[in-house]
């Protein structure tokens, strides 16, 4: 399925009544996904880029800041444990 297709099921509800005698015959298709991780999904962040032109790229600016912050802890923590040994 392309994005543009996923993104019509997205954004489209539907709703069907099935005549009783077909109901044997009814499929039921029910997708989910998640996403872990710092980032919102691939998906997520072009969306938020085509609502706030810029907010791609402060995301992820943000994200490899708290990412090197956080390693400059742990560096000064694994230094000062060497020290104390």
């Amino acid at each position: 399925m392309s994005e543009e297709e996923d993104s019509q099921l997205s954004t489209k509800q539907e709703s069907e009544v099935i005549p009783r005698e077909e109901e044997e015959d009814a499929e039921v298709i029910t997708r989910a996904s998640s996403w872990s991780g710092p980032l919102p999904s691939p998906r997520s962040l072009r969306e938020y880029e085509d609502i706030v032109p810029g907010s791609a790229d402060r995301l992820i600016t943000m994200v490899e800041k708290q990412g090197n912050h956080r390693m400059e802890i742990e560096r000064k923590v694994v230094e000062g444990e060497s020290g104390r040994a």
